[in-house]
This record gives structure tokens, sequence and C-alpha cells, in this order.
């Protein structure tokens, strides 16, 4: 299942961008970022939800975390695209999202291309670009068509 690429426009907004990117028309940026205010983003306790996995499953996007060991086999197959969350890898950067499909990696980040081939050389240009992340130890595989929903 291949993606179209949509960017993000602020420096906080990629998880938006993803968002869109994953679901596909008619799911805008604009209609994402409008939707995305109804969902909580922080508990009482101060502890941060992922509101985009209940937005998603509210759209008709099933969704379940995998291992990001299963990241390539699972695109590859083409029913299932993926959210791979990164934490700052050192300090002074804030958390970030990418979408993953058959094709590769999709940086929402302005001035990047459209695709970058592995996980490994996005995170390798970001450490070239003093940015370290590190991926966390699963991904989010999304299913953009209900009818093919089934666990991998």
């Amino acid at each position: 299942m291949i993606l179209t690429r949509v960017p993000q426009r602020t420096e906080s907004d990629c998880v938006i961008a993803v968002v869109a990117t994953v679901m596909g028309v008619p799911y805008t940026y604009e209609k994402v970022s409008q939707d995305q205010p109804r969902y909580p983003k922080v508990s009482a306790e101060g502890l941060h939800f992922s509101w985009w996995e209940t937005y998603l499953r509210d759209e008709g996007f099933p969704n379940e975390y995998h291992s990001l060991a299963d990241l390539n086999s699972a695109v590859r197959a083409g029913t299932v695209v993926g959210i791979v969350m990164l934490a700052p890898a050192g300090g002074g950067n804030i958390g970030h999202v990418i979408a993953v499909d058959e094709l590769g990696c999709i940086n929402p980040a302005t001035d990047w291309p459209e695709r970058i081939s592995t996980l490994n050389e996005l995170l390798a240009e970001y450490e070239r670009l003093g940015s370290p992340y590190t991926p966390d130890s699963q991904f989010l595989a999304i299913w953009r068509n209900s009818l093919e929903a089934r666990p991998m």
C-alpha cells in the first residue's frame, strides 16, 4: 500500500502529518488537525496518550503494536503501513514520528525527500545532522482497508 507524503507545517505537528499520510484521502492535514482536539493528549497523572491510535480505530483503521524487528516484512506484504515513534537520543530534540510503507520511510519533516529506503538510513541522516533519534522497540501497524485487518 503506497502512501502519499503529507508534510508537516510546524516543528511540532509531525503526528498530524503522519496520521494524514497513513490514512490517505480524504484525510487531509486539515481534517486530522481539526479532528485531533477531540482526543485527550495527557492523563491526569501527566502521562502522554498516543491519541492517534484511538482516532485511527474510530475512523475504521484497525491498528496494533508489533515488534520493530517485524516492520520490514509487515510493510513489504503491502497490507500494512506503519508509524514509528522516534525518541531523541541526545538533549534538545523533541520526539518525532514517521510513516513506513512498502517503498520505505516517509519523514514528514520539511526539506526531506519523499522517501528514504530504510529506517537505518533515516536514522543515519539525523545523526549526520546532529539530531540523533532512537526508534521505539515497537511500531504501530495499521491496516488501511478494514477487510484486510488480521493479526500479523
